[in-house]
């Protein structure tokens, strides 16, 4: 029997960003979309843009006050909502960006009308892979999460559902659906996991088994980094099996977390999308009606591979491995394939011995469970949405063709117009900003997309544009420069380490016709180098450094000029070497005496200036001694005020010193004559990742 599948999707909702250098990435859900379309999967279910949530449907879990926050506060005003953001717990990892209520509300409310659907039985299974935002806390943002669709979406499923099974395949815990759930027996949490190690969030160990009348309904599956594939099936098929018998849940909310994936920014699991994608066939093919969610998944162009893969799976649909033709092909070079080799970065951590202690541990608690557990009868709830008639009845009433209306409109692919407000004439506005500071704007904003796309030398071109205007940056104009830089040259400085490694191994082998093709190829990486750092060298000479009139930008763009005459030593020979290597020491001790009297010990930008000259003096002069002592200093002159350090640049400040402790303890035990080769290799640098 065909299963009736809905999939959600707001044209809007990869429109969204971050901040510079977050890993999550809304533009994600625009590419897998793109995917979905192009393998053709659209036409074999339902799609549907989304109701967008209000904050009465967000009030159903989290707290009035915590959404009254996140509906007020804006990058504009947050000034005047600093007392709350610790409270709410919004900083580094939970930012304050443009439209962050709006973005809440499109996945959100995917989530709510796909509980809706399934309650209707006018689907068997939904789709919103904007949503499985399954950090989010009651009171509190957690893990880039603001709201907890998952726990919205179960609540709406519980009107009609006496019991349902929550299972989460990210490689984080599901920390804030237990939590809202940890007392109740109406929905069983199944989390497989990375547990240990500190690993975010930090819960999720096998003995966390609920409360109350929650007891033993709260399952969480531990594992260790590197579970590939087999192991992975091996454990949570019988676990689930296992729930299934004893709970026999009416309704299934999926999380399917892509940061399981090998290779994954943030992740530390080996599983491919064949792997990933067999728990979810597994999942559907237990016939129960389910709400599929996307959730974690920092490697962008994984996580549009796994989740398109997912969806054809969803509709027993069979596609092709070779990529079609599509808006970001180029996202998914070289070999533009869905199923791409693994390439693990660990061993698989987890024996058999282990897996198998966690399905007899999970086994016992499921036999301590009430089978089935029953629900008294009820009044069942109004619906969360509301009915079409209102919605239209309720719209702008300046609006001709409501948004639902327009979305049933089918127009000729030649038309010059896309709906109602375009017009082939543009009206002069008033009040017009500067044309310069128009075009500042736009090419931040360039900056921004290109960012979340993952396209760093177009990146590149933009901030490049922003700095020629010989005008200051903001701090966030000079992170995204920085961040733009620092992604083209990262992975050809990570290029030029593996080919020297292999052009080592082969000519210990003798390999001379081998040899010659390395070299080439490694005298081709160099000169990408050398253009690069060439590149962002002379924005720096011509625009950034005379234009600087803080101490706080000297020192960041002389750290800057120091750290990428440090990259061009690093490859260079002879005289060029030597040419570099003054260049940036020169550059370094210039950022030194300006940080010295400008900034404070514990300052997160004199902090890595602190750290990336130690690593000079260690890589670059070969000098421990130097680089120990500089080291030192910086670490104990921060120790000594670390009570003075702030609150939002306290965890910047921290990671630093730490990398700078560690540095510390390496290179002591290198001049001790231990293990030089090794240790060099695991020297840590903030590189320009600049933080201010």
């Amino acid at each position: 029997m065909t299963r009736k599948v809905s999939y959600f999707y707001n044209p809007d909702v990869g429109n969204f960003h971050y901040g510079p250098g977050h890993p999550m990435k809304p533009h994600r859900l625009s590419v897998i979309h793109s995917l979905v379309m192009n393998y053709q999967l659209h036409k074999k279910m339902q799609v549907y843009r989304p109701y967008k949530a209000s904050a009465h449907d967000m009030c159903r879990f989290h707290s009035e006050e915590y959404i009254e926050f996140l509906q007020r506060v804006t990058p504009q005003n947050i000034q005047g909502y600093t007392k709350y953001l610790s409270h709410f717990n919004v900083g580094d990892d939970c930012p304050v960006f443009d439209g962050l209520f709006e973005f809440c509300a499109m996945y959100t409310g995917a989530s709510l009308e796909g509980a809706q659907r399934l309650n209707y039985n006018l689907s068997d299974i939904c789709i919103n892979w904007s949503g499985g935002l399954h950090h989010a806390k009651k009171f509190e943002a957690s893990g880039f999460c603001y709201v907890n669709d998952i726990v919205i979406g179960i609540l709406e499923l519980l009107k009609y559902h006496p019991r349902v099974l929550y299972i989460d395949i990210d490689v984080h815990h599901g920390d804030g659906v237990q939590e809202a759930f940890y007392l109740t027996d109406r929905v069983m949490t199944v989390s497989f996991h990375k547990y240990g190690n500190y690993f975010f969030p930090g819960t999720g160990d096998m003995y966390e088994i609920g409360a109350e009348s929650g007891r033993y309904y709260s399952v969480n599956v531990p594992l260790k980094e590197g579970i590939d594939d087999q192991s992975y099936v091996q454990i949570f098929k019988p676990i689930v099996s296992h729930v299934m018998d004893f709970y026999r849940p009416t309704a299934i909310v999926l999380q399917c977390g892509a940061d399981s994936l090998a290779g994954d920014r943030l992740g530390c699991f080996s599983l491919s999308t064949k792997g990933h994608g067999e728990c979810v066939k597994f999942v559907k093919d237990l016939n129960v009606p389910t709400l599929v969610v996307g959730g974690g998944g920092y490697t962008l162009r994984n996580v549009a591979r796994c989740w398109t893969y997912e969806t054809s799976l969803l509709i027993d649909e069979t596609i092709s491995n070779d990529i079609p033709m599509n808006d970001y092909l180029e996202f998914f070079a070289p070999d533009f394939t869905l199923h791409p080799e693994i390439v693990t970065r660990q061993d698989n951590a987890n024996s058999k011995q282990y897996l198998d202690l966690i399905v007899r541990h999970v086994y016992d608690n499921l036999k301590m469970c009430q089978h089935a557990p029953s629900v008294q009868m009820f009044n069942i709830p109004e619906d969360a949405l509301p009915e079409d008639s209102k919605v239209k009845d309720e719209g702008d009433p300046d609006v001709r063709i409501s948004q639902a209306d327009e979305d049933r409109m089918v127009e000729k692919n030649n038309e010059f117009f896309d709906g109602e407000n375009d017009n082939d004439k543009i009206e002069p506005e008033t009040n017009l900003k500067s044309s310069k500071m128009a075009e500042r704007e736009n090419n931040v904003y360039k900056a921004k997309l290109a960012e979340q796309a993952e396209r760093y030398d177009e990146m590149v071109d933009a901030m490049k544009k922003v700095a020629s205007m010989d005008l200051e940056l903001t701090v966030e104009e000079r992170n995204l420069l920085s961040v733009a830089y620092k992604n083209v040259i990262g992975a050809r400085r990570a290029s030029w380490r593996i080919i020297t490694s292999i052009e080592q191994k082969e000519e210990n082998k003798g390999a001379e016709e081998k040899l010659e093709m390395i070299k080439n190829y490694r005298g081709q990486v160099e000169k990408e180098l050398r253009d690069i750092c060439s590149d962002i060298l002379n924005v720096l000479e011509k625009h950034l450094i005379p234009c600087a009139t803080t101490g706080e930008g000297k020192v960041f763009y002389y750290k800057m000029k120091g750290d990428y005459h440090r990259y061009l030593a690093e490859f260079a020979t002879g005289g060029d070497r030597k040419e570099a290597a003054e260049n940036s020491l020169v550059a370094y001790k210039a950022a030194s005496d300006i940080a010295m009297t400008d900034l404070p010990p514990t300052h997160p930008i004199r902090l890595g200036l602190a750290l990336n000259f130690s690593v000079f003096y260690y890589e670059i002069l070969n000098s421990p001694d130097r680089a120990c002592r500089l080291a030192k200093a910086a670490f104990d002159d921060a120790i000594a005020e670390l009570d003075t350090l702030s609150e939002e640049s306290y965890k910047d400040s921290t990671l630093i010193m730490q990398l700078l402790r560690d540095n510390l303890t390496l290179w002591t035990s290198d001049m001790q004559g231990d293990g030089e080769g090794e240790q060099k290799e695991q020297i840590q640098d903030v590189e320009d990742q600049d933080v201010s």
